[in-house]
């Protein structure tokens, strides 16, 4: 069973110091501190668990990443979770299992999926379930339409995270028995939502690409009281474990599909925020 949601806020830190210093190779740890409203030194000791971050400072650091309101609190609460008292840190555990969706499914954490958040990684786990599977990064690289060397490297960072491993019977390579894998809702990862990217890219291509009666596209726009939001994500969330479920119950496997919804406001501006102010008029 892979681990649950990272417990560090600090992992989240790295992960987005990282991934700035690889857009930017001139980044530096300064630059972070800078763009976090921080002192470099302050920041050094939080990287390296010398020091903690107060709530206060949580929440600025949370909203100069970028971080949504859901994100927030989860990086709060682990803040929370590791530099308070017990009263405290026990709010903080409710809180977190409260933002904790993704029952029923092996959790990614989001340090390993980070690693292998490219979109062909999820495909090539799939690929091993066809039947007509060949184990040769060049049929991998060809059927996904990525260079050899990518299919290479994904395989490696597979099998390195033990989500792949070598066939007993010597036929390449096959999948541990862990299920459906998801990453944690609500919780703040430039990775996943680079992910999500990728993903809309392939969808947008495959409308010129793919013929009409191997893909399903449908657009459905409605008024909803925003209040039951959550509501409609759990929805959403329980059709999709079904339909992984169902679709997966045969063996006669031949193709890998990838089932993208996007649900979100068409309008600018915070409905709660609006009402606010219409009831202080």
């Amino acid at each position: 069973m892979m681990p649950a949601e990272c417990q560090d806020y600090r992992s989240y830190l790295r992960q987005e110091l990282t991934v700035r210093m690889r857009k930017n190779p001139r980044y530096s740890l300064r630059a972070f501190a800078r763009d976090l409203g921080m002192a470099p030194s302050k920041v050094s000791e939080v990287l390296r668990g010398l020091g903690g971050l107060s709530r206060a400072s949580a929440i600025r650091v949370a909203r100069r990443l970028g971080y949504t309101e859901t994100e927030t609190r989860h990086f709060v609460a682990l803040v929370e979770l590791q530099h308070r008292s017990e009263l405290k840190r026990s709010a903080a555990r409710k809180v977190l299992e409260a933002l904790r969706v993704n029952q029923g499914f092996g959790i990614l954490d989001l340090e390993r999926f980070q690693v292998i958040a490219d979109w062909h990684h999820n495909a090539i786990l799939e690929l091993v379930t066809l039947n007509d599977f060949v184990p040769r990064p060049k049929w991998i690289a060809d059927r996904l339409g990525i260079s050899q060397a990518e299919a290479e490297g994904a395989i490696a960072r597979l099998m390195a995270l033990g989500l792949l491993m070598p066939d007993p019977q010597g036929k390449g390579w096959i999948r541990p028995a862990e299920g459906m894998l998801a990453t944690p809702s609500g919780v703040p990862s430039r990775a996943i939502r680079a992910h999500h990217q990728q993903i809309l890219r392939k969808a947008e291509a495959s409308l010129e690409s793919v013929p009409v009666e191997f893909r399903d596209f449908s657009t459905l726009t409605l008024a909803i009281d925003s209040g039951r939001i959550e509501e409609a994500k759990e929805d959403l969330r329980e059709f999709r474990r079904k339909f992984c479920v169902k679709m997966q119950e045969r063996s006669e496997k031949d193709r890998v599909y990838c089932l993208a919804i996007q649900f979100f406001p068409l309008e600018n501006g915070d409905p709660e925020l609006s009402r606010q102010k219409e009831r202080s008029q």
